[in-house]
This record gives structure tokens, C-alpha cells and sequence, in this order.
């Protein structure tokens, strides 16, 4: 039997799966809620296309216009759209489900009976499953783009063509970056019944995936944009969206061409790390680092990633928590990889369902703090940017926060316990000792007076 994150683990595969096929068949159908248009990105993040009936054109009232080509749409739980707290369910909420019933059990009860192991076949499955999840993700989004990409659209149709090419890669980029950023660490190895070396070797698998999926949707955007004039100034796309201000949409394209870069360097990193091992580099701090200013830079660029990150940084806290109360002295990397073997299955659950909530209660904070700057008399489409990026950073800080705090207490309350513990023994004789020091002094007492008389 699986462990539940295992299951929790597929269940998500299943969404990521039918989520564009679904997500676009309700989109020609025209259906009333808001499901976005590339990759729900409008649907996720609270914009409606400026021609929308439900689009309010004037200014502060339930909906705003700030642009020629979007507008604001107000939340209906909280900040929130339906479509949003639909994926908020499907999407977190099988994390949460699988800690609640880890935390059930505890290590004497354990209810795996089934642990992968680093053995060919598992990750052959594994393989197999996941170069099909990224053929559907590629071909159904290019299917879609290659032949209805309108004329609205400036270029011509070979333009159009890489254009369709470059969105379509965009899909399985997003999903492979969500999974390598899962941590390869104890954290995750525990929850869900591997070894570290399988976890690693799916790591990296997925990450060649992410790189490679990274190049093509940068290097085919950087084809049409430097292919393609625009009708209006007559200049190179490249020179308009990157170099002319315009209300926030060149932010797009620099927070993309920054992710590019970084992404880059990312896969030299990662292709070189026995180099860097040789040569006394840390490539484990350096991976992070790299890692964690791309999905900051890829947030900007993609808004959902608000959304769809908070699993893998909900993890990366309990695991940096852990880190930070109780490095294993054993790895010379302090890595992440670490945790403790005191801390059972139930006690990583508990905090990862503790640190999801916190992701989420953070980006609802951060949310609605945006809700409030769209809606205002100040909002345009520059500063809204920046949310994104603060849902990840304020979501990490409190997942870390609050799992520290779990452990702090848990560490009090073991050494509490072990002075009970060790304190207990002399309490319990104590009446013994008493009675036998009484017993003491009274035979001294008339061994005293027999020697007197």
C-alpha cells in the first residue's frame, strides 16, 4: 500500500493531466465563470479581457479598467475567484488530506507496507508516465495555437507558427518547474516512502525536462519578438515590449528574459556539479540559490505559480525548520536531505499540513492586499507584479516560522519530559530514604546512650 502523500502525489498528476483538455473545453463553451485564457492565468489571477460582458469599465466600482487589454475582477471568497478556490481544493488539498490521515498513524502503526526504492523499474514507470505527461501537455496547447492563432495577432503566419510553438512549450515548462521544485530531502523522502536516491534521480529527471522546456519557450519568444514588427510604431516587438513602458506589460518580458538567463545558468550549474564538487564549490548552496530567484522570476513572469507553488514551499519550510533546529552532523552539506530521525512520520505531517495552511492564510494575506491596490484610484498593471513574488517569499517565511515554533516546543517539552524522567526514581524513594535515615539516627541514638550508661 502507498503512503497517502504518495496518492496525494498522483491524484495531482491526474489534475495536471486534464487540466488544460478541461480548462479549454469550458473555455469555448463560454462558460460564465471565469476560467482564464493561456494556462487559466486570467481566471487564477482575478483579469478579464477587456472586451468581457462582465468587465466594468468604470473606475471603482466591482470591477476596474487600468488597461487597454485587461481588467480587474473582484474575488468572491475573499480575494479569491471560483475557479482559484476550485484549484486551491484539487490542488493543496490533497497535501492537507494525506498529513491528516499520516498524522493517524504513527511509526509503531505504520500503514506502508510499500517503499519505492532506487531499483530500475519504479523509475522506468516513473519515466514513462512522465514523458507522456509532457507530450499532452505540449501537443494539445499546440494543436490549439497552430491553427487558432487570429490575425489580431501581429505577424505573419510563419511568425505565428513559432509563436504557437513558444506559448505551447510554455504548459509543460510550468508543470515540470512546479515539480522540481519539490525538495528532494528526508522531508519528502519520509512522507512518502522512498529512498533518497530515487528521489534524487526523479529530480533530476524532471529537471532536465524543465530546462530543456525552459529553452524552447524562451529561444521560440525570442525568435517572434525579434521577427515581428509592430504594426503601430513599425518597430521590432523586442524593442517595444522590452524597451517602451506600457503600463506594466513590459515587466512581462523582462521578468521572463531574467528567468531565461537564470534557468541557463541553472542547467549549467546542474550539468557541472561534479566540476564544481572537485573545485571545493558548494554546488548544493548554489543550486538553491539559483533555484529559489527562479521561481521568485518565474512567479513575475506567471502569476498562477501564487497558487500552484505552495505544496513544494511548504515542504522546503518544515525541511529548512528542521535544518535550522537540528542539522545532522553526519551531512557535511547540512543539506535539507537531513532530518532528524527522532522526528517521526505523524510529526513531518503535522507540520507540513501546519505550513500548508500558513502558505495559504500568507498568500490570502498578500492577495487581498493586491485586491485592495487594483481597486484603488492608484492601480495599474506595474506594481501587481510584485504580488506574486510576495506570495512565495511570505509563504516560505511563515511555513519556516511556524514550523520552528513546533519544533522549539517539541524540543522543551522532551527535555522537560527527560528531568521527570530522571528526577522520578528519587521521588519515588524518597519516603524509603527518609524512613531509613529516621531508622539510622534512632540506632545511633541508643548505641550513644548504651555506651553512656
Amino acid at each position: 500500500m502507498w503512503s497517502p502523500t504518495a496518492i496525494s502525489f498522483v491524484f495531482m498528476a491526474i489534475i495536471a493531466a486534464i487540466y488544460e483538455p478541461l480548462r479549454m473545453s469550458l473555455h469555448a463553451q463560454n462558460v460564465s465563470l471565469n476560467i482564464g485564457g493561456v494556462g487559466g492565468v486570467g481566471g487564477l489571477a482575478n483579469l478579464l479581457g477587456a472586451g468581457d460582458k462582465r468587465c466594468d469599465h468604470s473606475i471603482n466600482l466591482h470591477n476596474s479598467t487600468y488597461h487597454n487589454n485587461y481588467c480587474y475582477e473582484k474575488g468572491v471568497l475573499g480575494p479569491f475567484t471560483p475557479f482559484s478556490v476550485f484549484m486551491f481544493m484539487v490542488w493543496v488539498g490533497p497535501i492537507l488530506l494525506a498529513a491528516l490521515v499520516t498524522m493517524m498513524y504513527d511509526e509503531a502503526h505504520t500503514i506502508y507496507s510499500r517503499n519505492i526504492n532506487a531499483s530500475s523499474a519504479p523509475l522506468g514507470v516513473f519515466a514513462a508516465i512522465w514523458i507522456g505527461l509532457n507530450v499532452l501537455w505540449f501537443v494539445i496547447p499546440l494543436s490549439v495555437f497552430w491553427f487558432n492563432l487570429s490575425s489580431d495577432v501581429e505577424g505573419n503566419l510563419p511568425s505565428l507558427r513559432v509563436l504557437a510553438i513558444a506559448i505551447a512549450g510554455a504548459h509543460p515548462l510550468s508543470w515540470n518547474l512546479m515539480v522540481a521544485a519539490i525538495p528532494a530531502s528526508g522531508i519528502t523522502t519520509k512522507l512518502l516512502g522512498c529512498d533518497r536516491p530515487t528521489m534524487f534521480k526523479c529530480h533530476r529527471f524532471v529537471s532536465y525536462f524543465t530546462v530543456g522546456w525552459g529553452l524552447l519557450h524562451g529561444i521560440f519568444e525570442l525568435i517572434y519578438m525579434t521577427s515581428t514588427r509592430s504594426l503601430v510604431t513599425g518597430n521590432r516587438k523586442i524593442v517595444d515590449e522590452l524597451l517602451m513602458r506600457e503600463d506594466g506589460e513590459d515587466l512581462l518580458y523582462i521578468a521572463g528574459a531574467m528567468a531565461l538567463l537564470i534557468l541557463s545558468v541553472q542547467g549549467m550549474v546542474g550539468y557541472s556539479r561534479q566540476v564544481l564538487r572537485i573545485n571545493n564549490w558548494s554546488f548544493r548552496k548554489i543550486h538553491r540559490a539559483l533555484a529559489f530567484a527562479l521561481l521568485l522570476v518565474a512567479a513575475a513572469h506567471w502569476w498562477p505559480f501564487y497558487l500552484f507553488l505552495i505544496p513544494a514551499i511548504s515542504l522546503h519550510g518544515v525541511g529548512i525548520a528542521c535544518c535550522l533546529m537540528d542539522v545532522d552532523e553526519s551531512d557535511p552539506d547540512n543539506s535539507l536531505s537531513s532530518v532528524p530521525n527522532r522526528y517521526t512520520r505523524a510529526e513531518i505531517a503535522l507540520l507540513v499540513f501546519l505550513s500548508v495552511l500558513c502558505s495559504f492564510f500568507a498568500t490570502f494575506f498578500i492577495w487581498t492586499l493586491r485586491e485592495n491596490f487594483m481597486t484603488s484610484p492608484t492601480a495599474n498593471l506595474s506594481v501587481p507584479f510584485f504580488f506574486p513574488v510576495l506570495c512565495i517569499a511570505l509563504s516560505l517565511l511563515a511555513s519556516v516560522f511556524v514550523s520552528t515554533l513546533y519544533l522549539m516546543t517539541r524540543k522543551v517539552s522532551i527535555e522537560e519530559s527527560t528531568l521527570e524522567e530522571l528526577s522520578a526514581p528519587l521521588g519515588e524513594n524518597l519516603p524509603l530514604l527518609e524512613l531509613a535515615t529516621g531508622e539510622l539516627e534512632h540506632q545511633t541514638e541508643a548505641r550513644i546512650s548504651s555506651e553512656a550508661l
